[in-house]
């Protein structure tokens, strides 16, 4: 019980007080290095003031555009819809009545032919393996019925 009623009790922390800063001996005599120094000042940052925002350069006048340029400023050719009446939804494609089947198709479009085991002619009928079948010594054990105690 005392454990429970000491870890329900809000958890006390420790107040972590950070020093107070001191200028020591050593601050007063530090010589900071020649990287310190460059780190230290601000970037410079190059402005193109002296620039004419509306000089074009030579080159940009005299310029003459590739074939592939060219062929690549073109607009996309967009195919022209042609609104064609609905057609019957029963009729049979013109391509799909001259097509002719290979033999793989015309087999695969055949059902399958199969014999199913379960339904035999003679139901009664025995086969001679199973008349001629011996019962083992553990599946005659299994035969017999549960001695129940």
């Amino acid at each position: 019980m005392k454990r429970i009623r000491r870890l329900s009790k809000p958890r006390m922390r420790k107040e972590i007080k950070p020093y107070e800063w001191m200028f020591t001996k050593d601050l007063k005599n530090f010589k900071p290095s020649e990287r310190l120094l460059k780190m230290s000042r601000p970037k410079k940052y190059e402005s193109n003031e002296k620039e004419d925002p509306f000089h074009i350069p030579q080159n940009a006048l005299i310029y003459k555009a590739s074939r592939r340029i060219k062929a690549l400023a073109e607009p996309a050719k967009t195919r022209l819809k042609v609104e064609t009446p609905a057609e019957s939804p029963f009729k049979t494609n013109i391509k799909a009545l001259k097509a002719v089947a290979s033999k793989r198709v015309q087999e695969l479009a055949n059902p399958k032919e199969y014999s199913d085991s379960n339904n035999r002619s003679d139901a009664y009928r025995v086969s001679r393996k199973a008349l001629q079948a011996k019962a083992t010594p553990r599946l005659k054990e299994l035969a017999e019925p549960k001695k129940i105690s």
